[in-house]
């Protein structure tokens, strides 16, 4: 989502700064923003000088060499978004212009402090439609007032043909993963998720489960953080460990799994079950296309959308008749 104070007139910004001092406003920011990412250009980081406490700071620039002791670094706002997909809470585009109008399109809710005043200034928030967002709530401080926006209808769920350059990058990947693991004992590498069936149409994002056995999680935890993969927990799924990657090239998920867990077996016998029947692959894809080309699908309801393919094709896995419902159940919370 977008956060920004904007002025009667638009304005953002004069020369690198905020032309007003509305300490309330400051507030309303910290604890709308308090627990989550914010991902903002270089110059607007430089007017706050630091990250700030309690928030994960993404910031954009084009320099290779430019770096900030405590923040993220993207060369874009699609690798910025790429890396916040993996971190916990919102994430808050926090500016300037030129971000904002970037991101204004790919974003589903606003947060505007509508400042009462107009300035001058060389920076300004982007026109949008009012047809495509709509209000839904409006907080009156004095100064200024917090307008909430939502978009009328979500961002759509991406879903493209498979590539077969999913499986080159998967091959660079897992020779650096199995580098960075070669001391742990027994360690695989396992590319899993539709972008590993050829064939099968997929969100572009490779997803990885590097499978080691109890007694080495920590080591193997420990060997990613030393290549800069970042550790974020079990994120409530038992016997798996999530990370954020050091970078986006490629867009990946990276988790080490348990040997034996539930949640690895799932993964592959998906993948294995599609691999060796067309029909069902075939059968998947089509139910992921015409739930992506729904301009109203959102992801939860695409994840549910998918539970009834998914238990068919586990059906054919050696996974038992609890295992399957355990599934469904994580799955299709409410079906």
């Amino acid at each position: 989502m977008l956060i920004a104070a904007v002025a009667r007139n638009g304005v953002i910004g004069a020369e690198g700064g905020i032309p007003w001092h509305l300490p309330a406003d400051f507030a309303h920011f910290k604890s709308t923003t308090l627990g989550h990412t914010l991902v903002m250009g270089r110059a607007t980081y430089d007017s706050i000088g630091r990250p700030l406490p309690g928030r994960t700071t993404i910031v954009l620039t084009r320099d290779p060499s430019w770096s900030a002791e405590g923040v993220l670094v993207a060369d874009s706002l699609p690798a910025a978004l790429a890396l916040a997909a993996d971190l916990p809470g919102d994430v808050f585009v926090a500016g300037g212009a030129q971000v904002y109008a970037e991101a204004l399109p790919l974003a589903d809710e606003q947060v505007i402090s509508e400042v009462d005043a107009e300035p001058a200034g060389d920076a300004f928030y982007p026109a949008f439609d009012p047809g495509v967002w709509r209000e839904v709530s409006r907080e009156p401080h004095e100064g200024f007032t917090v307008v909430r926006r939502e978009r009328v209808t979500p961002r759509p769920i991406e879903v493209v043909a498979w590539s077969a350059s999913w499986s080159v990058l998967f091959a660079g990947l897992a020779d650096d993963l199995r580098a960075a693991l070669a001391d742990i004992p027994g360690a695989r590498v396992e590319h899993v998720g539709s972008t590993s069936v050829p064939g099968l149409a997929a969100k572009p994002v490779l997803d990885v489960d590097i499978v080691v056995d109890r007694a080495h999680v920590a080591a193997a935890v420990a060997a990613l953080a030393a290549v800069g993969y970042v550790h974020r927990g079990d994120l409530g799924v038992t016997g798996r460990q999530a990370f954020l990657a050091p970078d986006t090239a490629p867009r990946r998920h990276v988790y080490i799994c348990e040997s034996g867990t539930l949640n690895l077996r799932n993964h592959l016998a998906v993948r294995d079950v599609l691999r060796r029947r067309p029909d069902l692959r075939h059968e998947y894809a089509a139910v992921k296309l015409a739930l992506a080309a729904d301009p109203a699908m959102d992801i939860d309801a695409y994840l549910a959308g998918k539970t009834a393919v998914l238990q068919k094709v586990l059906a054919e896995s050696d996974l038992t008749t609890e295992e399957l419902a355990q599934i469904r159940g994580l799955n299709d919370p409410a079906g």
